[in-house]
């Protein structure tokens, strides 16, 4: 997808691909020579995985080398990407028989990945008056084109960097997880799960999407190692619900991806808002916000 997209001049991340065989012949040697296209800092990640699993940023050339030794003997095929700053999207769209018949777009908290650094991740919703709604719907539908995308939803992911730039990222024919179905019915009525297999087993389907009362966006806060020692409420003018995932006390250890059936998260928010500029406020506060206070904890059983 990625060799496509360039030769139709749309920007994607430089990346070289890894080849475990050839650091463990080589070593330093080669590893120099596969990153010389790039600029430090530097991202990895398998090219066959999911839920930011085995994704990080790489500082320096000396964290690359402690990386590829560190995964010499692991099963996953790696790519080293081009770091890309920004903000990161997701747009998510229902297609049939080659038309893009309905578009909804989120902004990301903060890109994923980083759960597994300590920092809160989430979505809410981009209107149509606000940033760069409508150039993400037109990039979204020369993707979808380009991709040949059968009936169903799609999930597609870039970068809008601070010179407005749109970066791919990957996209997929699936509706988007974690907290994307939930607040997509919530702000537009619309189910893209039921949308999905509707739309793939070629079914009648009408939309019935509107602007809701009130928005709403969501907040996953990470697990970071140690003990728990107490458990943070924001301070917000939107209404809101949290639902913990860790109690006072337990021994945890830190989140290494997004997936909910590896347990990541120490909590989930949901805020409420009539007012959408009061909603994105208290969303970007979540930018620096700990939910909890952890304390290092040296040969202790985890208990969550």
């Amino acid at each position: 997808m990625k060799v496509l997209l360039k030769t139709k001049n749309l920007r994607v991340p430089e990346y070289v691909l890894y080849d475990k065989n050839k650091f463990e012949i080589e070593s330093e040697h080669y590893l120099k020579k596969l990153v010389e296209p790039l600029a430090f800092p530097v991202f990895v990640k398998p090219i066959d995985n999911c839920a930011a699993s085995y994704c990080e940023t790489i500082i320096n050339f000396e964290t690359l080398l402690a990386w590829a030794k560190q995964v010499a003997f692991d099963d996953q095929n790696y790519e080293i990407d081009e770091y890309i700053e920004g903000t990161l999207y997701h747009i998510d769209s229902a297609v049939q028989q080659g038309h893009v018949i309905y578009t909804a777009i989120g902004e990301y908290l903060a890109p994923l990945h980083v759960l597994a650094e300590g920092k809160n991740i989430g979505t809410m919703p981009l209107l149509p008056e606000h940033g760069p709604w409508k150039d993400l719907v037109d990039y979204n539908k020369t993707i979808v084109s380009l991709m040949n995308a059968p009936d169903g939803m799609t999930h597609l992911e870039v970068f809008v960097t601070c010179k407005n730039d749109i970066v791919f990222l990957e996209i997929a024919s699936r509706p988007g997880g974690g907290l994307i179905p939930p607040t997509h019915r919530h702000n537009f009525n619309f189910d893209i799960y039921y949308a999905h297999c509707q739309l793939s087993m070629n079914e009648k389907f009408c939309i019935d999407s509107h602007v809701p009362e009130t928005f709403t966006g969501g907040v996953f806060f990470p697990k970071r190692e140690g003990r728990v020692l107490a458990l943070s409420k924001p301070t917000l003018c939107s209404e809101y619900e949290i639902q913990w995932h860790v109690t006072l006390g337990d021994v945890i250890k830190r989140s290494t991806n997004i997936s909910p059936l590896t347990n990541s998260f120490a909590g989930t928010l949901r805020l409420y808002n009539a007012d959408y500029q009061k909603l994105r406020d208290d969303y970007l506060s979540f930018v620096d916000f700990q939910a909890t206070d952890i304390r290092p904890e040296k040969n202790a059983l985890t208990t969550n």
